[in-house]
């Protein structure tokens, strides 16, 4: 199998595959044998940076995009980030079907939560709900992130109240409003949007949220409780894991 690889290698390097290939095309097989061949990491995410860098340089959304998705599969979220926006301004500019675009935002967005960064994250809520304002997936995320931050917590308080009407049982909304409450140093009316919620519906960072906004409230045993439950190693924002370490404090 690795002799395999290895012709193809050769075959790729050949000056003359210009002749057959479009160099975008030799530098997506170019990243991926590097993978299959189990080359070093760096070897792999420079030729993925000059696989998107021509991607971007052809204007080639649909390249741009199985990078993106090429990247965050194998873990390259810096990448990823990078050509899921490359793809979105390459999609506008061709007039691209809008199923590119949305298909690229929500790649982006998990990638952002992935590379840890709440400032572009929500950059990119805040661009996906500007392209999409009814998608209420968008929306929540957006919601979400903007209070974590502390960013327009009052419109964010009334906006998340709206969607909660729709849905009054969505455990996901009563955790924005609480937080946005929360936010407002409303400790009272933050913590009985806790009450009768499943946390096995929300993340590990929500759950840390969750905890610090009862311990907030004098119901230390319960976030106590909920802490201990949440995998100190599991993926969070930085500001959710702040919560998580706040629950934590004696």
């Amino acid at each position: 199998m690795l002799q395999r690889f290895g012709d193809v290698e050769r075959l790729v390097n050949d000056p003359k595959i210009k002749d057959v290939l479009d160099p975008t095309t030799v530098a997506m097989f170019k990243a991926h044998l590097a993978y299959v061949l189990k080359k070093p990491a760096e070897e792999l995410r420079s030729k993925l940076i000059a696989a998107k860098d021509m991607a971007e340089i052809n204007g080639r959304y649909p390249a741009l995009l199985r990078i993106a998705q090429y990247g965050e599969d194998r873990g390259h979220f810096d990448i990823a980030e990078d050509a899921y926006r490359l793809t979105i301004r390459a999609a506008q500019r061709a007039s691209a079907p809008p199923r590119i675009e949305r298909e690229a935002y929500t790649g982006l967005i998990k990638a952002c939560e992935a590379n840890q960064n709440t400032e572009t994250l929500l950059q990119a809520t805040q661009a996906a709900v500007g392209r999409w304002p009814d998608d209420t997936s968008y929306v929540e995320r957006n919601l979400y992130v903007s209070l974590l931050v502390g960013k327009n917590t009052e419109l964010a308080l009334r906006n998340a109240q709206k969607l909660l009407q729709i849905q009054p049982k969505d455990d996901q909304r009563k955790l924005a409003v609480a937080l946005a409450y929360h936010r407002l140093q409303d400790i009272q009316q933050a913590v009985s949007y806790l009450q009768y919620m499943d946390l096995n519906r929300l993340t590990e960072g929500q759950r840390a949220v969750f905890a610090a906004i009862a311990r907030s409230g004098g119901f230390r045993e319960e976030a106590a409780g909920v802490i201990k439950a949440i995998n100190p190693k599991a993926h969070m924002l930085p500001e959710e894991k702040r919560c998580f370490e706040r629950a934590l404090e004696q």
